[in-house]
């Protein structure tokens, strides 16, 4: 122990990158908040689990200890020999790890059941046998992520939901990053907290800049189409509201890492603008101009990051009900409920709002940490 700095063992796979990906504003949020945190030690994990190329007869023997870590956390998993003795391999890693830094006063965790395909979800179980408390920070409910699969049965989302609640349930404390996650788990009776994303502080007060030179000068008629395109669920959604706006009068800059992928598609539309992958320049200059922000999603879990920003920013939000869950109530996000509405909203003079203050939210954050 350093001193008598209490110590916390962070296992998070996300880099702490306040201008990078969602999963990288998030992290970067959750390392400013951390900072502020008087007398802890931090030490931040990306630990991958490793498994080797093994004897038989090794595999039986990490096979008895599968099965009896399996029935002491009712762990849902077949009894595949490789399964279970991976189990055993994961359980043994992480125990290691965590014993190499003990003491340790608290664990995060920074991630989901499976993230990756990787056996994280072992973690809790780690930790309960240890006696340490694990205060779960999940991005998103991965179950509830199109398309993702569980690690240990290959069964795709939602059907594996009540597998993830299993891990969660394990948890002291769970703080999600939107209200419905919130709501969803509450009901389930795990200890759950709320965590909105807000902009790390060098983002925010660059986004404060924008709002204040958009507030003293005239924005063009553009709309702002930002996106991961390679992110198949984004792209999906890009495509579906693009769509709906060719051979309109709505003239519409897409962008984002990607994007370039569409350009085949929409080059013969004249009001679509695919600009492909830009730099930080020239998005805060887009940001600057623009009329307003337009986002659509297919069904998804978690919250977007995006969305506070463009509000800090100054950017009024058009996005479908889906894509503004957990902020549909905040002022400058404009929800259409059907995708052939999108035109008739973008014509219209749209309002300016602000993302509230999330304060109280991280002072409760701070207080089980």
């Amino acid at each position: 122990m350093c001193g008598t700095k209490r110590r916390i063992l962070r296992f998070t796979p996300f880099e702490s990158d306040a201008w990078g990906g969602g999963g990288k504003r998030r992290s970067a949020q959750v390392s400013e908040i951390l900072s502020e945190i008087p007398k802890v030690e931090v030490l931040s994990i990306n630990k991958v689990i490793r498994f080797n190329n093994y004897s038989l007869k090794r595999a039986i023997g990490y096979y008895q200890q599968g099965l009896a870590i399996k029935r002491k956390h009712q762990i849902p998993c077949s009894n595949h020999l490789l399964i279970v003795a991976n189990l055993a391999i994961a359980y043994k890693q992480y125990l290691e790890l965590i014993r190499t830094y003990w003491p340790v006063d608290k664990i995060i965790w920074e991630s989901g059941s499976g993230y990756s395909g990787i056996m994280d979800f072992v973690l809790p179980c780690v930790a309960v046998d240890l006696g340490v408390d694990v205060i779960a920070l999940p991005h998103n409910l991965d179950s509830l992520v199109p398309t993702r699969r569980f690690s240990l049965s290959g069964e795709v989302s939602p059907n594996w939901l009540n597998k993830e609640i299993h891990f969660l349930k394990k948890c002291s404390q769970v703080f999600t990053i939107s209200a419905e996650e919130l709501w969803l788990l509450q009901l389930h009776a795990i200890p759950t907290s709320y965590l909105p994303y807000y902009p790390s502080e060098p983002v925010a007060a660059e986004l404060q800049k924008i709002r204040d030179f958009r507030s003293a000068s005239q924005q063009s008629e553009h709309v702002l189409m930002l996106g991961t395109a390679r992110n198949p669920p984004t792209r999906m959604g890009m495509e579906e509201a693009l769509n709906h706006l060719t051979n309109t009068p709505i003239e519409v800059i897409v962008a984002g890492f990607g994007t370039e992928t569409l350009q085949e598609n929409y080059k013969r539309f004249a009001n679509i603008h695919v600009q492909g992958e830009i730099t930080h320049e020239q998005l805060m200059a887009l940001l600057r101009r623009v009329k307003a922000a337009l986002i659509h999603t297919v069904p998804s879990s978690g919250a977007l990051t995006r969305i506070p920003e463009l509000l800090k920013a100054g950017l009024p939000v058009v996005t479908s009900e889906v894509a503004a869950r957990s902020y549909n109530h905040i002022e400058g996000i404009h929800i259409y409920k059907q995708l052939a509405d999108i035109p008739q909203l973008l014509m219209k003079k749209l309002s300016v709002g602000d993302y509230p203050s999330i304060r109280c939210h991280i002072e409760n954050f701070i207080k089980y940490v």
